[in-house]
Parts: structure tokens; sequence; C-alpha cells
């Protein structure tokens, strides 16, 4: 099984850059034909709406009311969102007042693009010493990184309790059978966490 972190969900909805999602597309293709099961945790699934929630909330304070300006010729720092909003508005059955249903429009890609996937709740046990550790540790390398972007305190829970959960599972069934046997992985883009779990979960 590959649990899929919110990144690699993102961009399979076409909602992080389009030449991501043709990238990522291939990598679901390959998977289904190799029967390999794509799962994202409960944890995956609220950060999923929390991002879509804040993207939301902060294109009502940039709104003012008006049509949004398309600045892709102009901003090097694109935000994808914002550059969806845009196309989104073009089209004549949506209103740049209704930023609601454009959240509507964002979880129905969001919905479409994990119906065939395994939703999983994740179960395993983190002592509160560990959990707090384990954020602090991450947070540290993430804050190092001078082009990673800000990172909340629930974004870091999220990011260790996902590969928390993927270690617990492999190591239970580790204990069934041979560790040549490890059928869970934890797939994500991000290179920060991905540097964190091999410091501490190899």
């Amino acid at each position: 099984r590959f649990f899929l972190d919110a990144n690699i969900i993102f961009r399979l909805a076409g909602i992080n850059n389009d030449d991501r999602q043709e990238t990522i597309k291939s990598f679901e293709k390959k998977c289904n034909e190799l029967g390999i099961r794509l799962c994202y945790t409960d944890s995956t699934y609220d950060e999923l709406l929390r991002v879509i929630d804040q993207a939301v909330k902060w294109l009502k304070s940039i709104n003012n009311n008006t049509m949004p300006l398309d600045l892709r010729n102009y901003d090097v720092e694109q935000n994808d969102i914002y550059n969806m909003y845009v196309d989104w508005c073009k089209s004549p059955l949506n209103s740049y007042r209704e930023i609601v249903d454009f959240r509507t429009y964002l979880l129905s890609l969001i919905n479409s693009t994990i119906a065939n996937m395994e939703y999983i709740k994740t179960t395993c046990n983190y002592a509160e010493d560990k959990l707090e550790a384990d954020i602090a540790s991450l947070k540290s390398i993430k804050d190092n990184n001078p082009f990673h972007k800000k990172h909340s305190h629930i974004a870091l829970l999220t990011d260790v309790k996902n590969v928390h959960y993927v270690d617990c599972v492999r190591s239970k069934n580790a204990n069934k059978g041979s560790i040549f046997s490890t059928n869970d992985y934890f797939i994500t883009a991000d290179h920060n966490l991905i540097q964190w779990a091999q410091n501490n979960y190899s």
C-alpha cells in the first residue's frame, strides 16, 4: 500500500501545477497497473480540507468585490489556487462574488481524486513526549531550510502522525513475517519530511 501525503493528492487533483499533475498521474497509472493500493489517512484528509479553507479565507481577504486579475505574466511566485480561481471566474456560470462556490469546486476535485482510494483511520498509539519531540525535530529541519514555506503546528502534527502510523503498521506486519514482506510506504513530495523520516525512522 502507498499512503499518499496531501501534497501528492493536491497534485493528482490538478491543484498544484498542471505539469506536476501530469507527472503524478503517470505514477498513479503505474500503481494501478501493478495492483498497488493507494491510501490516505484521516489526518491527511483533514489537512486537505484545512488547506482549502485557508486558501478560500485568503481569497476572501483580497477579493475586494472585484473580478480577480490574472497575474501570471507578472508574478514570479505564482499561487496555484489563485490562478485556478481566476480561471474559474472566467466561466459565465461562475461569479467572483461566490467564493463559497469555488470552495465547493475545489472539494469536488479532491473528492473525485480520492474516490477510488482507501480511507484509513489511524489507530496507533503515540506517546505524548515522543510526539512533541518529533514535532520539534521536524520543525527544526524545516526552519533551517530558507526555501521552505511557512508551516503551522497542525501541519507538523499531521506529518509526524502519518509517518509514525505507517511505521507502526510496518512494525506490526514485520512481527508477523519476514522483514522483506514490508508492503506499506508513505509517499510525499516534501523533501524536508523525507529527510526527517530517514533520520528518525530508518
